[in-house]
């Protein structure tokens, strides 16, 4: 092979190892269509007056969105999955976000401890 051949080869050989992320074997485009995904995401949350887009990451591969955090209420967390799935480019929506505060109705009233 000529050296000319070779330059071009490595060439080649370099910008179709630059098209894929080290960590999980995407394209850059596939890796920034997630990210666009999460950011509109996070901009829609950000407008939400019932969620935090501060309280709540997003992650997202291949069009899943993966939710998670801690949220004072399930309101909170319903809303953010509502929000996320309103987003046109989202296949799934993986909601793992943790409520703090028991709600009112699920939880039971504690039994008297004190002894007669």
């Amino acid at each position: 092979m000529n050296r000319l051949a070779k330059l071009m080869l490595c060439i080649v050989m370099l910008g179709m190892l630059g098209c894929t992320t080290a960590r999980s074997g995407r394209t850059q485009g596939q890796y920034m269509d997630d990210r666009a995904v999460t950011s509109r995401v996070k901009y829609k949350m950000a407008q939400s007056p019932t969620v935090s887009a501060f309280d709540i990451q997003v992650t997202t591969y291949e069009g899943v969105v993966q939710l998670s955090g801690f949220v004072e209420y399930d309101i909170q967390s319903r809303t953010a999955e509502e929000i996320a799935t309103s987003v046109p480019e989202v296949r799934e929506v993986r909601n793992s976000i943790q409520v703090r505060k028991e709600s009112s109705v699920t939880s039971e009233p504690r039994a008297n401890l004190r002894s007669p």
